[in-house]
C-alpha cells in the first residue's frame, strides 16, 4: 500500500523546468514513500522535453488514449499533408483530410480549437512558458479551452 505523507509543505517551485526537476522529484519523494523508494533504487527518471510549438501540442492531443506509435503515425500523416504543422495549415484541412491522417472527429475538434486559439492570440505559447502551472490551467479553463486542460 502506498504511504502518503501529507504533512510535507515545503515551498516548491510553481514552474516546472529542467533546472528544478530534481528538486520537484525530491519534494514528491518526501510526500510519497513508494516514489522515494523508486528514486533511491533507480535514481531520477529522464526529463523528457519537447519544443514549445503548435506541432508539439497537436502531438500531445494525438497521444491521448492511443498508443504512442499510433499517435506518431497520425502526426506523420499530418506532416506529409501540411509540410509544417502550423495553426494556418491545420485550419486549411477539411474533415476528410483530417480523417485520412487517422485523426478522430473529437481530436479534430480539439486540434482545430487549439489552432484557432493560437492564431487568435488566445493562447500565447511563449507566455505559457513563463506562467506557473496553476495559471496555465486557470487560463485554459477561463478561456473555455477545455482542450488545454486535457493536454496539461
Amino acid at each position: 500500500m502506498n504511504k502518503i505523507n501529507t504533512s510535507v509543505t515545503n515551498d516548491i517551485p510553481t514552474i516546472f523546468n529542467t533546472e528544478n526537476y530534481h528538486q520537484l522529484c525530491q519534494h514528491l519523494a518526501g510526500i510519497d514513500h513508494d516514489l522515494k523508494t523508486i528514486l533511491d533504487t533507480y535514481s531520477y527518471p529522464p526529463m523528457w522535453t519537447r519544443e514549445n510549438t503548435c506541432e508539439t501540442l497537436v502531438h500531445i492531443i494525438l497521444e491521448q488514449q492511443v498508443s504512442l506509435a499510433s499517435a506518431l503515425a497520425a502526426l506523420n500523416k499530418l506532416r506529409e499533408r501540411t509540410i509544417q504543422i502550423t495553426p494556418e495549415a491545420i485550419l486549411g484541412l477539411i474533415d476528410e483530410e483530417m480523417r485520412a491522417c487517422f485523426v478522430s472527429w473529437q481530436k479534430t475538434v480539439y486540434i482545430r480549437g487549439l489552432a484557432q486559439a493560437i492564431k487568435g492570440d488566445e493562447i500565447n505559447l511563449t507566455m505559457l512558458e513563463q506562467l506557473p502551472l496553476s495559471a496555465v490551467f486557470y487560463g485554459c479553463i477561463v478561456a473555455g479551452h477545455v482542450l488545454c486542460v486535457s493536454m496539461c
